[in-house]
């Protein structure tokens, strides 16, 4: 008697929802089937109903992908479906964000929808980490950001030597590069410059302190090739 009282009652119950369906009054969107094609809803609080019914879903799956009992196979599985949940969540977003001009949900982070870990563009949730092919993508991530963070000290530890050796910067420094010759050349040509300026009475002292240009390299290596000519020819005795 009581399952014909229940059935009797079922079948009012989804009368009753038609009829307010069909009124525009309210509908009970858990005991429906979710539409496939969602650019066909053009209503911005069906849509959103809709959304919250997928989060709901998603939360009881990773609810479920936690169970002890599971095997690697039911794991393998219910961690895809996770990922396509996650998918029509996010085309339901923009649907609703872009279509239907509605509030940007994606922003918004809800209990049991966020989380998992991602690697090669796939999520990963509860037991699916303990899995041999995932354990083995965690290593391969963890040697990677460890390998960029070691690449990373190395880069800053040189800047900070290039900045000691440019702060201890001195003469000294540019002769011991350039070698002793040079710093001949830049004297002699210190002291050219200074006899240049030198007034016809030499007991007379200098009023202007005179501004020496810095040899360019193009001089340089004329000076050398005329010095070290010099030397050669008064080896030879030419």
């Amino acid at each position: 008697m009581s399952r014909n009282v229940n059935k009797a009652n079922s079948v009012l119950v989804r009368y009753q929802e038609a009829e307010a369906a069909a009124s525009g009054g309210y509908q009970d969107f858990s005991r429906l089937k979710r539409p496939t094609r969602i650019n066909k809803v053009d209503k911005l609080d069906e849509a959103i109903r809709w959304r919250s019914e997928l989060v709901k879903e998603i939360g009881q799956r990773i609810t479920q992908i936690h169970d002890p009992s599971l095997n690697e196979q039911q794991i393998r599985e219910l961690n895809e479906e996770l990922n396509k949940l996650f998918e029509e969540k996010g085309r339901w977003d923009f649907h609703i964000k872009n279509r239907l001009k509605g509030p940007d949900l994606k922003k918004r982070k809800q209990l049991n929808t966020t989380g998992g870990t991602l690697l090669k563009g796939t999520r990963y949730f509860g037991r699916a980490l303990e899995l041999p092919e995932v354990r083995e993508l965690l290593k391969e991530e963890k040697e990677r950001r460890e390998k960029h963070k070691s690449a990373k000290e190395k880069d800053l530890e040189l800047q900070k030597k290039i900045q000691r050796w440019k702060n201890t910067l001195r003469d000294d420094n540019y002769y011991m590069s350039y070698g002793a010759e040079v710093r001949v050349y830049d004297e002699e040509r210190q002291i050219e410059m200074l006899r240049s300026k030198l007034p016809n009475n030499d007991n007379k002292p200098l009023v202007e302190i005179p501004t020496l240009p810095v040899p360019s390299l193009k001089d340089i290596e004329k000076w050398l090739v005329q010095r070290r000519r010099k030397e050669l020819q008064k080896q030879l005795d030419l």
